[in-house]
Formats: C-alpha cells, structure tokens, sequence
C-alpha cells in the first residue's frame, strides 16, 4: 500500500495516495513513514488539521528530523496559500 501511495503522490492524486498512507499505518501502526507521507498528502489536500495530526504521529514514531522538517515547511507554506 506504502509504494501505491507514493505512486499516487507523483500523479498528484492526493486523496487516492491519502487513503493508501492510511492503510499502511492501520496495517503498520508504528510506520513513521507511513505518517510522514499522510501528512504529505493530507496537505497537498487542504486537509490541515489532519494532516497536522499525522504529523505529530510521525513524530511520536520516530521519523527522520529531516522528513519531519520538510513536511512541516509544506505543511505550512499550504496553509499560507490564499484560498481559491
């Protein structure tokens, strides 16, 4: 499900990919990566609240400072983002 995910991210189809990074972490539930990528695409998504809470699971789990840095400063920069 994890690389379905990410095949989904590279297509841009952030929901389809959400829905791929949830069931990794029902399967997996201590996947930092799993987290790290749901927060991605819940972003991308304009899902910030949930995309916040899996970031904070990532962390919980253990994920690299670097992915988590990198995912907040997206995070964030989308938040900023005027609405259309």
């Amino acid at each position: 499900m994890f690389y379905l995910g990410l095949t989904e991210m590279e297509l841009s189809n952030w929901l389809i990919a959400a829905g791929h990074f949830q069931h990794t972490t029902r399967i997996e539930p201590d996947s930092s990566l799993g987290y790290v990528f749901l927060a991605r695409s819940l972003g991308e998504f304009g899902r910030f609240e949930d995309a916040w809470q899996a970031h904070r699971n990532a962390q919980q789990y253990g994920a690299e400072p670097g992915e988590l840095r990198a995912t907040e400063l997206r995070i964030r920069e989308l938040e900023a983002r005027p609405s259309e």
